[in-house]
């Protein structure tokens, strides 16, 4: 007596883990990223803490990304990076800040804002007019393709 081939098709409690497993999974992977930017920043101080390092000959870089600036210390600061959130009349080339850094004999450098957030947002628009209908389209042709094969085993014909 032969026994049938084993089915191919999965058991039905991995089609309904799945799912909800990925989403899961993502949720973690998504936390994870978030602890782990959080946990690389550097601290904030406020302007006048700046002033008061940028006084006493401790500041050795600044480069400023809008209104906010990364400021690395000399050592033995600790910690050796501080952010700064500027005064938006000091957020530009041209400001009394720049006579100050040069007066102390700091480097500093004015850098343009990431342009990551703009592509993405530019880019959703297109992938959401593509990919909801294409997704649903699968669903629709996974159902009726399942609603034409017969019941049972496929490999039995």
């Amino acid at each position: 007596m032969t026994q049938p081939p084993p089915s191919s098709r999965p058991p039905p409690w991995f089609s309904a883990l799945l799912l909800p497993g990925v989403a899961a999974l993502l949720l973690v992977a998504a936390g994870a990223w978030l602890f782990w930017t959080q946990l690389r920043s550097p601290p904030s101080v406020t302007y006048a803490q700046f002033q008061t390092l940028l006084d006493g000959g401790q500041v050795s870089r600044v480069v400023v990304r809008e209104i906010t600036a990364t400021v690395d210390l000399r050592e033995p600061a600790r910690p050796a990076t501080v952010r700064v959130r500027l005064p938006s009349s000091l957020a530009v080339p041209d400001s009394s800040l720049i006579t100050e850094l040069e007066t102390q004999n700091v480097d500093y450098r004015f850098e343009a804002p990431s342009q990551w957030l703009g592509i993405l947002l530019n880019v959703l628009p297109v992938i959401l007019l593509i990919g909801v209908p294409v997704f649903f389209l699968t669903i629709l042709l996974l159902w009726l393709l399942r609603r034409r094969s017969p019941p049972g085993n496929l490999s039995e014909r």
